[in-house]
């Protein structure tokens, strides 16, 4: 009877680790964990018997709720409520349940006891993985190490989803859309992406990244012309050719270029130069003149610094 339920409990915990929004499927009739409470089916105990570990049916494995006693008790699963003994019904873990359970409504993830994470689609407590890094976690998943639990990573990219899901880049998620190789297997508005067989929005590019406020510059190019009141934007080491509003930023925007009487200072910033006059200069028609650093017709006793200019 365990066994039973092992190839289809197995494949739910497919669709958990590969990052997609989790469809619950009945199989079988008992868990595949006994004696691993909370998260198995213990024997039912004796009255009198002191209390086992559970406080909802979302401590249980699906297809166990827990019982008066506090120990997680098989009942079996469902797909609706008639396949149950009276006085259950059938929960959204098509799981047996006593009529009346709480259902186990959560807001985050910390409503959620170890070993499960919150479905906020439906505010749902879903069964997950136990681990201890993010290593131990499917494609799209990482372990909450606060609860040694594989819960949903934000993703910022189709590859970073599971094969058959791709990234809702509103709202960071991994959305199950089906496998396909070619865009006629894929639903409306859909189109195949055949590097990794999943049916993707035909407009799935992840929006420009403007980059942060800070960051060190590593790339040669320029920055763009951003005026006093906004940042140029950075990601990669590199600009990215956006401006962002001071407003958006922890910090004060730097002071512009021709406002800094210091040589180092203006040295240091990428998007300045020094500018540099003679002293003691000799120009072709014999006598003392101004001559700057680039004047190839003078020859100086040497040059200060005068200033600092924007490139």
């Amino acid at each position: 009877m365990i066994r039973n339920a092992l190839l289809a409990l197995a494949a739910l915990s497919a669709l958990a680790l590969a990052g997609c929004e989790i469809h619950l499927n009945p199989g079988g009739d008992s868990p595949p964990y006994d004696g691993c409470s909370p998260w198995g089916c213990d024997d039912v105990p004796l009255p009198g018997t002191p209390g086992g570990d559970c406080s909802s049916n979302y401590d249980c494995q699906a297809g166990c709720y827990c019982n008066e006693y506090s120990f997680c008790e098989e009942t079996g699963f469902c797909e609706v409520g008639e396949q149950c003994a009276d006085g259950f019904a059938c929960d959204e873990r098509s799981t047996c349940v006593p009529e009346g359970s709480d259902p186990g409504f959560c807001e985050s993830d910390e409503d959620c006891p170890m070993g499960t994470y919150c479905f906020e689609e439906f505010n749902l407590c879903v069964s997950s993985q136990s681990c201890e890094g993010d290593d131990e976690c499917g494609n799209g998943m990482m372990c909450d190490s606060s609860r040694n639990t594989c819960v949903p990573a934000p993703c910022t990219s189709n590859e970073e989803c599971g094969e058959g899901c791709y990234c809702d880049f509103a709202t960071g998620s991994c959305v199950e859309a089906g496998l396909c190789e070619t865009d006629e297997q894929c639903a409306d508005g859909l189109v195949c992406e055949v590097e990794r067989n999943s049916c993707v929005p035909a407009d799935s590019e992840p929006p420009f990244d403007p980059g942060s406020c800070e960051g060190e510059v590593l790339c040669d190019g320029l920055p763009p012309e951003c005026g006093d009141d906004a940042f140029p934007g950075i990601a990669d080491g590199c600009y990215t050719g956006a401006c962002i509003p001071a407003a958006d930023c922890e910090r004060e925007p730097e002071p512009s270029c021709e406002s800094l009487a210091d040589e180092d200072i203006c040295l240091e910033r990428a998007d300045c130069t020094a500018t540099y006059v003679g002293v003691n200069c000799t120009c072709e028609s014999g006598v003392n003149c101004n001559c700057s650093a680039e004047d190839s017709a003078c020859v100086c006793e040497r040059f200060d610094f005068s200033g600092c200019a924007s490139l």
